[in-house]
């Protein structure tokens, strides 16, 4: 997605720019810059490919629910948690089970409260500001 129009998304590309466009309130954009993230990628260290993807697949969940594309996002949301789960990525893992309760209109408390959970575990001070920050 390089070029994006944008006033802080122009010159991106890749999550970065699928992540502004989401922010700017351009979900479909959003969906078209995590695609090729969310799948595994050959050439990458293991450790940012997996990042990586669990970033995508929480954008991708989320763009959907703004599109009012509450089916997709539960699904999204799923094959995101069963990746996520497996690899022991927590806040990713959170924000996916607060996407799919939403998704299916279930309450969001119990996702949430593990998410603050994570971050109280957190004792370094500007990282536990940053993650407190984070949006749900």
């Amino acid at each position: 997605m390089p070029g994006v129009d944008s006033k802080t998304g122009r010159g991106r590309a890749g999550l970065t720019a699928a992540e502004v466009a989401f922010i700017e309130g351009r979900p479909a954009g959003c969906i078209a810059g995590c695609i090729a993230a969310a799948r595994p990628q050959a050439g990458r260290t293991e450790d940012t490919s997996t990042l990586s993807r669990g970033r995508a697949l929480v954008l991708i969940a989320r763009a959907h629910l703004d599109l009012g594309e509450l089916e997709a996002a539960a699904e999204t949301a799923a094959q995101g948690l069963a990746f996520a789960e497996s690899m022991n990525l927590g806040s990713v893992t959170s924000r996916l089970r607060i996407v799919r309760s939403v998704a299916i209109g279930e309450p969001t408390d119990e996702a949430a409260a593990e998410f603050r959970a994570l971050a109280g575990r957190i004792t370094e001070p500007d990282l536990r500001w940053w993650f407190d920050r984070q949006p749900l």
